[in-house]
């Protein structure tokens, strides 16, 4: 019985080890695992706010983008592009508006302002400057709160004009970011209240 038991493993090994093969029954191949780039750091997922978080000229403008609790919102979009008032452009605000601001009754009124100096897309300062020539007039954007900037070469200079037609300079260009881009400005555009 023992023999018999014997001779039966050894005939299915060699019948299972010779019999052809079908398309599904690939022999495995072990295949070569692919390396995690050694050039990815941190600084690759730095967001526009985190950006800015790392220059101390833009510590006013973070204070009135928490006041209006949007960070987390605009940390969450990608490609955008965000016109960001320099500690200069909030302190050129009038006392009695910068006051009025931060009171927490005028929240959507801050939360539209601020979302007036970001738009969708990347827009770095080359692309801005060569669209505008090869157009022959002022680009065009459409901002996150739905009102509109222009946006012009002046010598180099690149201007944005609000839609209450102030006019604002890019004074630091292309800080760029893991979701978009920031340009910093020396001050505060201004929707039209609606």
């Amino acid at each position: 019985m023992k023999k018999l038991i014997l001779s039966f493993i050894i005939l299915c090994a060699f019948a299972c080890n010779n019999s052809p093969k079908t398309k599904d029954q690939q022999p495995y191949v072990e295949e070569e695992t692919q390396q995690i780039s050694p050039d990815v750091d941190l600084e690759d997922v730095r967001t526009v706010f985190s950006t800015l978080e790392r220059d101390p000229n833009y510590n006013s403008l973070l204070k009135l983008v928490n006041q209006a609790q949007l960070i987390d919102d605009v940390k969450s979009l990608d490609d955008v592009t965000f016109f960001a008032p320099t500690n200069a452009a909030v302190e050129r605000l009038p006392e009695d508006t910068y006051t009025s601001l931060r009171n927490p009754s005028n929240l959507e009124q801050l939360q539209g302002i601020l979302t007036y100096h970001i738009v969708k897309g990347t827009f770095d300062a080359e692309f801005l400057k060569t669209t505008i020539e090869a157009q022959g007039t002022p680009y065009r954007v459409e901002t996150l709160n739905g009102g509109f900037l222009s946006i012009s070469n002046n010598n180099g200079d690149l201007l944005i004009t609000d839609e209450n037609a102030n006019q604002v300079k890019i004074v630091e260009a292309d800080m760029k970011s893991s979701n978009g881009i920031v340009h910093g400005i020396e001050n505060i555009l201004m929707p039209v209240q609606k």
